[in-house]
C-alpha cells in the first residue's frame, strides 16, 4: 500500500502518510495488544534492563566522523523480551523451511512458550509478533515466513534512515524518519518527517543541518511513530548499518506503547561488501563511487534514497540464484553462499 501526501515541516516539504480507516482501524488494534502486552509482562517481570545502542553508533553511522562506517553495529544490551525471544526462535526456524502445525506446536512446547509469562494465549502471541512485523504466514496446513516464499520481485521492502540527537535510544531521540517502500523496481511509497525535539546538540545541527528552530512545529514522537509503523507495516527493513536505524527505532516504537520491531532486516552494507568491490562502504564513499550522486548527506530521505540504489546495483552483482528476500538476507549475512 503507497501512502503519499505532502506536508510542511518547516523548512522541509515532506511526504506524509493519508488516512485509510482499514489501516488505521488495523494499527488501533496492534497497539491495543501490544499495550495488553505490556501491561501483563510489566505484572509479571519485577524489573527489565532498558535496551541501548553501541555508544559509538554516531560515529559508525556518519562517514565524515568515520569512514569506516560499516565495520561494527550497535547492539542491544539488554536480553530480549520474551515476545521477542519467541520471534527470533520462530524466525531462525523458518528461515530454514516452512512448519506443519503439529511442529510449531511442538517447537512452541521446546521452547516453553507457554510460559513466557505474556499472561496471553499462544495464538494471540502469535497474532502480536505478526502485527510487529514478521510476516508469519499459514496455509491452514503449514508455517512460513512470506519473505521465504514470495519472489524477490514481489517483496515489499522499506528503506530507512533516521537522523537523531545522539547514539543512545534511552537519552536520545529520533529528529527525521525517511523512508522509502520499493517493490517490483519501482517506488511505491515514500516518507518523510521531522519529530519535535526541544533541543538539538550543535554537533548534530553541523552534520545534518537540522536545528531547533527546524523542528518546533513538528509533530510529535508518538504521532509521528505511529504513522511510521503503518507505513512500514512487515516490509523488509532495510538500512545502511541496518542495526543502528532498527535497533533505534525499534526501542522509540516499543516506548511509546507501539511493541519492538519484529520485521525481517537486511543490511545494505553486508549486501555491498558482498557483491561489489570497493576499498571502502560508507555511504558517502559509495554514492561517489557507484555514481550514484545523491547531492544530500546526512538528511534522512536523502540517505535512504542513496541506500536504495546501492541495494539496486547491489542486486545487478548479486548470484543468480537468488529467488526471495531470505535467500538475499542469507546471502548478505553469508549465510547463503555466492
Amino acid at each position: 500500500m503507497s501512502f503519499e501526501t505532502s506536508r510542511n515541516f518547516g523548512e522541509s516539504s515532506a511526504p506524509h502518510i493519508a488516512s485509510h480507516a482499514a489501516s488505521h482501524a488495523r494499527i488501533e488494534s496492534n497497539i491495543m495488544q501490544s499495550q495488553i502486552i505490556k501491561s501483563a509482562q510489566n505484572a509479571t517481570q519485577s524489573a527489565q534492563t532498558t535496551p541501548q545502542i553501541n555508544p559509538q553508533a554516531d560515529q559508525q553511522k556518519n562517514p565524515q566522523t568515520n569512514p569506516q562506517a560499516s565495520q561494527n553495529l550497535p547492539k542491544s544490551e539488554s536480553p530480549k523480551s520474551p515476545l521477542e525471544q519467541l520471534a527470533t526462535t520462530l524466525k531462525s526456524e523458518l528461515a530454514k523451511s516452512h512448519l506443519s502445525i503439529d511442529e510449531m506446536h511442538k517447537l512452541l512446547e521446546q521452547n516453553n512458550a507457554q510460559e513466557l509469562d505474556l499472561g496471553i494465549g499462544l495464538d494471540v502471541a502469535l497474532e502480536l509478533i505478526k502485527a510487529q512485523g514478521l510476516p508469519l504466514e499459514t496455509d491452514g496446513a503449514h508455517y512460513f515466513l512470506s519473505t521465504a516464499r514470495v519472489p524477490l520481485s514481489e517483496q515489499r521492502f522499506c528503506f530507512v534512515d533516521i537522523e537523531t540527537t545522539g547514539a543512545k535510544p534511552k537519552e536520545c531521540q529520533v529528529i527525521e524518519i525517511g523512508a522509502i517502500t520499493y517493490q517490483n523496481g519501482e517506488i511505491i511509497g515514500r516518507f518523510e518527517e521531522f519529530i519535535h525535539a526541544p533541543h538539538v546538540p550543535e554537533m548534530i545541527s553541523e552534520i545534518t543541518g537540522i536545528t531547533s528552530e527546524m523542528l518546533k512545529d513538528s509533530r510529535r514522537a508518538e504521532s509521528v511513530l505511529r504513522d511510521f509503523k503503518e507505513f512500514l507495516g512487515d516490509s523488509v527493513f532495510v538500512a545502511h548499518n541496518v542495526g543502528f536505524d532498527y535497533g533505534f527505532l525499534s526501542y522509540a516504537l516499543d516506548s511509546h506503547g507501539f511493541g519492538a520491531l519484529l520485521n525481517p532486516r537486511l543490511c545494505t552494507i553486508n549486501l555491498a561488501r558482498k557483491s561489489i568491490l570497493s576499498r571502502r562502504y560508507s555511504l558517502q564513499y559509495l554514492n561517489e563511487f557507484l555514481g550514484i550522486n545523491t547531492p544530500i548527506a546526512h538528511r534522512a530521505y536523502a540517505d535512504a534514497l542513496t541506500s536504495l540504489k546501492v541495494f539496486e546495483i547491489a542486486l545487478k552483482c548479486a548470484p543468480s540464484h537468488i529467488r526471495t528476500a531470505q535467500d538475499l538476507i542469507d546471502f548478505s549475512t553469508g549465510a547463503l553462499k555466492r
